[in-house]
């Protein structure tokens, strides 16, 4: 399994306690209050934005769509390192624990 190591420990910086590490997709994930929120994969942040601002993110060329299986998964999306910092990483999972804390994925209200 290859990931990118720096962006998984700005992750980490940035979630402290609230994350739960664990290995899927070939990479690591980060759930908060038990749903998944963000990742990394390869060499790239994934988050669980929702399929307006993944669209949104996409089109602006902010973001790729996140499709591992060849389909891509509507509410992600993958950020590469290379347009990846501190503050952008947690503007990243920022979007991503708003959007699964709005319930439209089953969760409570989520915050780090």
């Amino acid at each position: 399994m290859a990931f990118d190591p720096d962006i998984d420990l700005m992750i980490q910086e940035i979630l402290g306690g609230a994350g739960e590490r664990k290995t899927m997709f070939g990479g690591i994930c980060y759930l908060v209050a038990g749903k998944m929120v963000c990742g990394v994969y390869k060499d790239g942040l994934m988050a669980k934005v929702g399929p307006e601002t993944a669209a949104r993110a996409i089109a602006a060329r902010q973001a790729e769509s996140f499709a591992i299986t060849g389909k891509p998964m509507t509410n992600w999306v993958l950020v590469k390192k290379e347009d990846l910092d501190r503050d952008s990483v947690e503007q990243w999972i920022r979007m991503a624990i708003e959007y699964v804390g709005q319930g439209k994925c089953r969760a409570g209200r989520l915050d780090i």
